[in-house]
């Protein structure tokens, strides 16, 4: 599935440092957004160098103007329908396929306000990451299952 965006949280983008482009795959990169609700990563994160340049969701009076590495969104998150306002705006500028990749709790917020068509969990048999980070609360059990190499690929839809 091509996504004309990608979105993670700070803590991930922070922690993960992920590229969010589509170096696996045909077709173009999807266009990297994070939710850095007071401008606190740094510029040189991968995300902020990719093809498609990114988007920086951020409360308002955050945003620099001068930022050559990104565009920027203001929206107080602190209003309960934050997500809603933020995909509206996202549809202005044509993103009508957004992955959220994360964190768990970017992902549970989503779920939790009901703004999912598809969720796809890859379950890998992998132990190298002994402790593990939560798992979001899912809505319902999934509805089909693939494989992929070694790991199994759930959906729900």
């Amino acid at each position: 599935m091509e996504s004309d965006a990608i979105l993670v949280g700070a803590t991930t983008a922070l922690q993960d440092n992920p590229s969010l482009d589509n170096r696996f795959f045909y077709g173009k990169s999807p266009r990297p957004i994070v939710l850095d609700r007071f401008h606190q990563l740094p510029d040189e994160l991968a995300l902020f160098h990719q093809t498609q340049k990114a988007i920086r969701v951020c409360q308002p009076g955050y945003a620099q103007a001068d930022n050559s590495v990104c565009d920027y969104i203001e929206l107080d998150s602190t209003l309960p329908d934050f997500l809603t306002a933020l995909m509206h705006h996202l549809h202005t500028l044509q993103i009508g396929i957004l992955l959220i990749e994360g964190g768990a709790y970017t992902l549970q917020t989503f779920i939790d306000q009901g703004l999912w068509d598809e969720i796809r969990i890859l379950q890998s048999d992998r132990s190298d990451i002994p402790d593990g980070i939560p798992a979001p609360r899912l809505p319902s059990i999934p509805t089909h299952t693939t494989q992929l190499g070694t790991d199994q690929v759930l959906y729900l839809f």
